[in-house]
């Protein structure tokens, strides 16, 4: 496959060391399933070394709390029709609201994750928070371009002055990065990954006693602010899918973790 990733800190993978912890992919700017090279990236990691590969998506407070209710909606129905992708291809999909520099980290250490793969994202803050968990982590992170034809780095190292400066560049690099999406095959190592009994325990309560006022209150206003603002350990943070419910999890990160 034609490189679109990169390494972002000083830890190297060690190719002669197999990886034993799942491989995390942070998925924050390319919400999708499909035609997803960090997705695509992801699984052939999983598949090498045999490993479960979890996708997280963080609903970031300073970011979420910026869109209307319509808009919220419309990401949230968004994040359940991926859910169900993910799940097809036997990949753990965990959703969390919170600061990424703290949920990161923690999610990394209770899994005893060996990689952490992110799609890029040219934006500032986006960048300061990769500029963070380098200096928290301590396991490989690996970058790659889902959103561009050409890794935005390969197809040019420099700030360009106009189109004109950047479009031969682009062409003589298009024939060899315009390819077909391969075909998603699902994962045969997510069995590996298990779930704390206790928050098993919490979800089914939820489930059973909890879900039934779920509709009514979903689309609230209020409720999305306290989605947002109040992500401690309460039933309430909980979701899970009717259709299989143990697949997309919205809960803090401190119950979750990886049998040993």
């Amino acid at each position: 496959m034609i490189q679109r990733e990169r390494i972002i800190n000083k830890v190297a993978i060690d190719i002669q060391k197999p990886a034993t912890g799942p491989i995390i992919y942070w998925m924050e700017r390319d919400q999708r399933v499909e035609e997803n090279w960090a997705i695509i990236y992801g699984l052939e990691q999983a598949r090498k070394h045999q490993v479960p590969l979890i996708v997280s998506c963080i609903l970031a407070s300073a970011n979420y709390e910026q869109l209307s209710t319509r808009q919220q909606q419309f990401m949230l129905t968004g994040l359940k029709e991926l859910e169900q992708q993910l799940f097809n291809l036997n990949i753990q999909f965990i959703l969390q609201t919170g600061e990424p520099i703290t949920y990161i980290p923690e999610l990394i250490k209770q899994t005893q994750a060996s990689m952490l793969i992110t799609d890029f994202n040219p934006l500032r803050y986006r960048q300061q928070w990769n500029e963070k968990l380098i200096q928290l982590l301590d396991v490989p992170i690996i970058e790659v371009d889902a959103h561009n034809v050409i890794p935005c780095w390969i197809a040019s190292n420099k700030q360009e002055y106009g189109a004109y400066t950047i479009r031969p560049k682009i062409h003589r690099l298009l024939s060899l990065y315009l390819t077909d999406f391969p075909k998603l095959q699902p994962n045969s190592y997510g069995e590996r990954l298990q779930y704390l009994n206790s928050a098993m325990q919490e979800l089914d309560n939820f489930i059973n006693n909890k879900l039934q006022y779920y509709n009514q209150r979903r689309n609230a206003q209020q409720q999305m602010h306290n989605l947002t603002y109040h992500h401690t350990c309460t039933l309430d943070n909980y979701q899970r899918s009717a259709s299989h419910g143990k697949c997309c999890i919205v809960m803090p990160v401190k119950i979750i973790k990886m049998h040993s």
